[in-house]
This record gives structure tokens, C-alpha cells and sequence, in this order.
């Protein structure tokens, strides 16, 4: 069995070296799947309620009223491809017209069970050659601080908008779930402990910190459309972690000082 344990030792430290040094070394071989994500430089038009129109920058913000409605134009380029529009929705219901055609629409009003305003979202708009040269008009509209708020605009393949995406902040994604893997395995050991050995363990209110602290930030991520399948929900989570957040610390700290400070 010695034996057995180092040769498996060995081959798994074979394997993890193989695949370290093989990323490194070795050229890319993935095909290419159009990974194209830049961001829109177009002009951006404002259009008043009595029709005249002031340049806008976009990202950027205009003084607005809440519920306002905000109408923004801007040509397309002429050399314009099978691409994707990504457009951030800061709790906004959107429109999205080319050519005076209705293209694209988000909103959850009737679609969640608290709130007047559609959860933040990033709202994706296909368009082709036979869009080049065309108006895309962009109507926004939010009964929140949100009014008048652009932000930046992409444009590339679906892919390509999400892998930058990615690049920036998946780094948080990868670390929010790994905290709740440490936050679960913290909990069941202390359950495990209490049941077993008739022990209290107080790393278990710290589990709960962590676990708590990892789900508000996976459904505060860019990502979380592309995880679950409501993110009006997921929107009234990330409030209500945010509010029960401090209690587990603050049982942990008064438990490893045995209630001493405890008022």
C-alpha cells in the first residue's frame, strides 16, 4: 500500500506538471470562435420631448426625472457585420428600435413579486449588414435614481462581449464560489463536531458569515443571468444578504470571547 500511495503520488504530480507546462509552452490550438468584443465609439443624439436634440455621451448622464420617458439616437456604422449590441440596463425598462422597428424590449413589470423597477441586466441586440447605415434608437425609462444613467455600449460577437466580461470580472466569480464551498465545508464540520462529540464550535457562525458573504456576491454578479433563471429574485437577494450579513460575524466575535463584551 506504501508503495501504491507513492506511485500515485508521482503520477499525479506527472499530470499536474503536463498540464502547467503544456499551457505554457505550447501554442493556442482552440479554434476560433470570434471572441470580438469592443466598445461603441458612435455619436449619441438625445431627443427632447419638444423634438430638438442635444449630443449625449455615452457612458455618461443626463439630469432626468424619475419615469421619465429618454429617447437616444445614433447611426450605425456602414461597415457593420454580423454583430451583437450589448447595452447595460441600470434597473431601466429598455426599448430598442433600428429603423423605427421594434428589435429588442426588457422589462420584468408583472414578472416579480416586489418593485416597480426591472432588475439590472445586460440586454443584447443581433443585428446584420442590412442594419448598416440605419438609426438605432434606444428608449429607457425607470421610477428609480437610475434615470438618465448610459453606460458603456459593446459590440462584437455574444461571446466575445461575455469572455471580456469574464476577463474583468471573473476573477470575483471564481472567489465568490470558492468561499461558498469553504463556507459550506465549515458549517457541516461544525455540525458534524456538535452531533459527534457534543462540541460547539464557533467556526460554524463564521461558515454562515462566509457562505452569506459568497452568495450576495454571485447574485451581485454581471453574471447572474447567465446562472439563474429569475434575476428579479436575485436582484431582492443581494438587498436582503446585505442586511443579515453582519449578525454571524458579530456571533462569532462575541462567542470567541466568550461573551465577554456582550451587552
Amino acid at each position: 500500500m506504501e508503495y501504491l500511495r507513492k506511485i500515485f503520488a508521482v503520477l499525479a504530480a506527472v499530470i499536474f506538471a503536463y498540464l502547467m507546462i503544456g499551457q505554457i509552452v505550447l501554442k493556442s490550438d482552440v479554434p476560433d470562435t470570434g471572441y470580438y468584443c469592443e466598445e461603441y465609439e458612435g455619436d449619441w443624439e438625445l431627443i427632447k420631448s419638444d423634438g430638438s436634440r442635444i449630443p449625449l455621451e455615452i457612458p455618461g448622464k443626463y439630469d432626468a426625472k424619475k419615469n421619465e420617458l429618454l429617447t437616444v439616437e445614433t447611426v450605425l456604422p456602414e461597415n457593420l457585420e454580423k454583430e451583437v449590441f450589448c447595452f447595460r440596463s441600470g434597473k431601466q425598462d429598455m426599448k430598442i428600435y433600428v429603423d423605427g422597428k421594434l428589435r429588442q424590449e426588457y422589462s420584468t413589470k408583472g414578472k416579480r413579486l416586489f418593485g416597480n423597477t426591472s432588475a439590472v441586466a445586460f440586454v443584447f441586440l443581433e443585428v446584420t449588414q442590412k442594419d448598416a447605415g440605419k438609426v438605432l434608437t434606444l428608449e429607457t425609462r425607470t421610477d428609480s435614481s437610475y434615470s438618465g444613467i448610459y453606460y458603456t455600449v459593446y459590440y462584437g460577437s455574444r461571446m466575445g462581449i461575455w469572455h471580456s466580461f469574464f476577463k474583468t470580472y471573473g476573477t470575483e466569480l471564481i472567489t465568490a464560489f470558492l468561499s461558498m464551498v469553504l463556507g459550506v465545508i465549515s458549517i457541516l464540520g461544525s455540525l458534524a463536531l456538535r452531533l459527534c462529540f457534543k462540541r460547539k464550535i464557533e467556526l460554524e457562525h463564521l461558515g454562515w458569515g462566509i457562505l452569506l458573504s459568497s452568495i450576495w456576491l454571485i447574485t451581485n454578479s454581471v453574471f447572474r443571468q447567465l446562472i439563474f433563471p429569475n434575476i428579479s429574485i436575485v436582484n431582492d437577494i443581494t438587498f436582503m444578504t446585505i442586511m443579515l450579513l453582519p449578525l454571524p460575524f458579530l456571533i462569532y466575535i462575541n462567542r470567541i470571547q466568550q461573551l465577554r463584551y456582550q451587552k
